[in-house]
């Protein structure tokens, strides 16, 4: 019954979608059904209630399937969980580590597999590239940063300090300086072309899990299983805030483009979203039903994606705190999400051990029709 309710549905909105397709680029739809004359005709014969969220997931994929350009792309090879994806400066290249102990390099728009980057000896737990796209940084289980240069796959440094696992890394606008946070409780701040250490810092009293510079240097932000963050002066040494809120371990931490605010991800099944001078509490955005694993900000700074232990992925309207999309694919954690530059595509991670590359201008235009279908159902 669901498929003929699915194809009648997508038969009644034809013309709108072959106009759709052969345009072929993103286009704002404000009524996308206004011109379709037998529409409601075909919408009364569906029962309002089955226009439910658990409804709308097969609509969608019908639909983009009419389209001829699915929604998202699986990249597979990685052989345990992936932990960490992150796209290189220009969107051509992803990186993945991965507790099968490898960092793989993709082309993610053909779907190729490019590089297998080898030499931890544990779980690759973090990767992040340089500003120029030419180094990469991971952490590990191993307690190890390396460096490596990605168009070789040749092993530059190895950064050791930690004695435990290094959770998160990330390199400083200017790509001389890398931060790591670990297990050990302290972050370390590196001069990488040299392979010192420029600074330990030390406050958190519990495992630190993920690490974020201002996007102009100045500070850095850290987040901690003992449920705070921190902001700090990383090139004094000094912490400046404490924010507090959360009510359990803080997974993730982003900052926006301007670096006026900051997004956090916790078990507490919340993301929260903090005006970073004053410290002040902007937003709690609710709706994962399991840890939030990873926060990203896309590109203009509007809206903020989070992967969950809930296995989904939403993209939130920041400055609204509205739910804009669920994106539903994974079949277990989602444990990273990362945008592209141009912020049209994002990028995840899971434990189901896949890479999904998500066409976030086509779930937006997808999202359009489904509203105007229960809009339809709604009046008419």
């Amino acid at each position: 019954m669901k498929k003929i309710i699915i194809s009648a549905i997508i038969f009644s909105a034809l013309h709108f979608l072959h106009a759709v397709h052969a345009a072929a680029a993103p286009v704002e739809y404000e009524k996308p059904f206004e011109h379709t004359a037998d529409l409601k005709q075909t919408l009364a014969i569906v029962s309002k209630e089955m226009m439910t969220t658990s409804f709308q997931g097969p609509v969608i994929e019908a639909i983009a399937g009419y389209l001829g350009l699915p929604n998202q792309k699986t990249l597979n090879d990685h052989r345990d969980f992936v932990n960490s994806v992150a796209w290189n400066p220009d969107g051509t290249q992803l990186a993945s580590g991965s507790s099968d102990e490898t960092i793989k390099i993709w082309n993610p728009h053909a779907g190729i597999l490019l590089h297998t980057l080898n030499g931890h000896t544990r779980w690759a737990d973090s990767v992040a590239w340089n500003p120029d796209g030419t180094q990469l940084a991971s952490g590990s289980d191993n307690n190890t940063i390396k460096i490596w240069k990605v168009d070789t796959g040749t092993l530059l440094h190895a950064l050791n300090g930690h004695t435990r696992w290094a959770d998160s890394v990330a390199w400083n606008p200017d790509g001389t300086q890398l931060a790591s946070g670990s297990a050990d409780r302290t972050i370390k701040i590196w001069k990488v072309d040299t392979d010192t250490l420029l600074h330990t810092l030390n406050g958190h009293t519990d495992l630190i899990n993920s690490v974020a510079w201002k996007p102009d240097g100045t500070q850095l932000a850290s987040g901690s299983s003992d449920e705070t963050i921190k902001i700090w002066n990383p090139h004094a040494g000094i912490l400046l805030h404490t924010l507090n809120g959360h009510t359990d371990w803080v997974r993730s931490v982003a900052w926006n483009p301007d670096g006026t605010q900051l997004a956090s991800g916790s078990p507490d099944k919340t993301i929260k979203i903090w005006k970073v001078d004053t410290g002040t509490l902007l937003h709690t955005l609710n709706g994962h039903t399991d840890w939030v694993r990873s926060v990203a900000w896309n590109p203009d700074g509007t809206q903020l994606a989070s992967g969950s232990a809930d296995k989904t992925i939403k993209i939130w309207k920041v400055d609204t705190g509205t739910l804009l999309h669920t994106l539903n694919g994974h079949t277990g954690w989602v444990n990273s999400v990362a945008w592209n530059p141009d912020g049209t595509q994002l990028a995840s991670g899971s434990y189901d051990r896949t890479i999904k590359i998500w066409n976030i201008d086509k779930e937006r235009l997808i999202t359009t029709i489904v509203n105007e279908v229960k809009k339809e159902l709604t009046i008419g």
